[in-house]
């Protein structure tokens, strides 16, 4: 369910009143899930929040993820990695401890998934579509911040925008995406920079991996009962908004881009 804009104002507001400088800005890290071959699914979540707000994330999630360096979701899930060795009650018990950490600071979340046949199907009845976005991923990403930008301008926040990136194989698209939105969207004039880098140097792109991994699994499964990893990163339903389209609401997408003029027939 979409946060309603007066939840999404109470945590920008919050945020905001934290003052970074002369100039306001949030910092919005996004990662992806379900790119394999094969995923019925593309998610891309995002994270946004004010720089100091992130500062105070950052510390409490440094010190909560020990022994752990640097948290994939899906090494946790499947015990690679740095949890080579571990046993389910292990990591069930590390990750209640530590995903409460995101829920009890200001961020708000997003997450965007296209089921990726019915993207298929409408690039034959656009086949123009392509010659704006040629990747689902770009068309994800697209999404995903416009959302984001959408539901600021709603709200009257004109704060400049810092988006990080995960520094992958998908940072081509992403740079496509980003650039196809400051050329041709109504947000084009938003001041908005796009920076890519690992987990590792940015740790809060933990945060967004595990928004993107969750948010898939909810979106595939939206009948079975939410995962408790779920609940935990979004205990009362405001913090994260879920956002899945389907072939009709692709659909009603394409079709408003080209109202706006983009030549997709």
């Amino acid at each position: 369910m979409l946060t309603s804009d007066e939840e999404l104002h109470e945590i920008l507001s919050v945020a905001l009143s934290d003052g970074d400088g002369m100039v306001a800005f949030q910092r919005l890290y996004a990662d992806e899930s379900g790119t394999h071959e094969g995923s019925p699914v593309t998610c891309v979540g995002m994270f946004m929040a004010r720089p100091t707000e992130w500062k105070k994330w950052t510390k409490d999630w440094v010190r909560q993820k020990k022994p752990i360096n640097v948290f994939h979701a899906v090494d946790c899930q499947n015990l690679r990695r740095e949890f080579k060795g571990w046993n389910k009650q292990e990591r069930d018990e590390y990750v209640a401890k530590l995903l409460p950490v995101i829920a009890k600071h200001q961020l708000k979340g997003n997450v965007v998934g296209f089921q990726n046949e019915a993207l298929d199907r409408m690039r034959l009845i656009f086949p123009k579509m392509d010659r704006v976005l040629e990747s689902t991923y770009e068309v994800c990403f697209l999404m995903a911040l416009t959302l984001f930008l959408d539901q600021m301008k709603r709200l009257g926040i004109h704060d400049r925008i810092a988006v990080v990136h995960e520094d992958n194989d998908f940072k081509s698209e992403a740079l496509a995406a980003f650039d196809w939105l400051k050329r041709h969207s109504e947000h084009k004039d938003r001041k908005m920079s796009l920076t890519f880098a690992s987990k590792g140097e940015a740790v809060p792109l933990q945060a967004a991996d595990i928004l993107a991994y969750e948010g898939n699994k909810r979106i595939r499964n939206p009948d079975k009962k939410e995962r408790r990893a779920w609940r935990a990163l979004n205990p009362d339903r405001s913090h994260v908004g879920l956002h899945y389209y389907d072939q009709g609401a692709i659909e009603q997408w394409l079709i408003g881009l080209e109202r706006m003029g983009v030549e997709l027939r």
